[in-house]
């Protein structure tokens, strides 16, 4: 235990070497002790020993406020009297902390080969507040148009979009069950591009596209926005008609 009330008295040499000396000794030690100083000060910090915690006084000196808990080996911030975790370590012990948002950096989902009639992601964490589509060498087996869905732990939804797209120079298309993202593809037509999806507000998301075909000099664009009922996690790429299916290329999911 090494306190003291920090107010060195008037006294001969030997006695203010030794209350300046345990003075020190109690700055050092951060006034260890099972209990708390007599002497307190505002912004004071004590190692309370009896509870493994390192505390300091508030701003009016009228309370100690945990900051840490401190056994001697090992050292756990606290926030709002909460530990934030057991170690620094990655993968190490347990706890609560913030998720840092790490702004302009993607996180690949998922990358899958086109086939099928539908291509599915899911696990999209409740977070992600952009989310980017991407296609290369996109091709369908059939006349067709590529559509995108979006949805949360209810499903995929089929209805409540609203926008429209347009091939550069033709005339412009409304859609209501799915982001539709190209006219009508032909099988030899081949799709490059992508899809962004941003969070607007609470459950608003935005999308644009803007695909083009490079079997022939043609880009379609569009623009449009749905709002779901719960946190967006998933999203699907399909035809139309859910009868011609993709044949080739692939399809990635990142998001941020």
């Amino acid at each position: 235990m090494s306190q003291n009330d920090l107010s060195i008295a008037n006294a001969g040499g030997a006695t203010v070497r030794a209350d300046i000396n345990s003075a020190l000794q109690a700055l050092a030690t951060l006034s260890s002790g099972s209990t708390a100083p007599g002497t307190t000060y505002a912004g004071q910090l004590w190692w309370d020993t009896g509870n493994n915690l390192i505390k300091q006084r508030n701003s009016a000196n009228a309370a100690w406020v945990t900051v840490a808990s401190f056994d001697g080996t090992m050292y756990i911030p606290y926030r709002d009297g909460t530990a934030l975790g057991t170690a620094a370590t990655k993968d190490t012990g347990s706890g609560s902390s913030d998720i840092p948002t790490n702004d302009g950096i993607w996180t690949l989902l998922s990358s899958q080969s086109a086939s099928g009639t539908e291509v599915d992601f899911t696990g999209i964490p409740s977070w992600a507040k952009r989310i980017s589509v991407s296609f290369i060498n996109l091709s369908l087996d059939g006349p067709d148009s590529i559509e995108v869905q979006i949805g949360d732990s209810g499903g995929f939804e089929t209805s409540g979009y609203n926008g429209a797209y347009s091939a550069i120079g033709g005339s412009p298309g409304a859609f209501s069950s799915a982001f539709q993202i190209t006219g009508t593809f032909g099988a030899s037509s081949v799709a490059q591009g992508g899809v962004d999806i941003s969070l607007i507000v609470n459950q608003s998301w935005r999308v644009e596209s803007s695909i083009a075909n490079s079997a022939s000099p043609a880009i379609v664009v569009g623009a449009g926005t749905k709002t779901l009922s719960g946190s967006l996690d998933r999203v699907r790429v399909k035809t139309s008609g859910g009868v011609v299916a993709f044949d080739a290329g692939t399809i990635s999911v990142h998001y941020q």
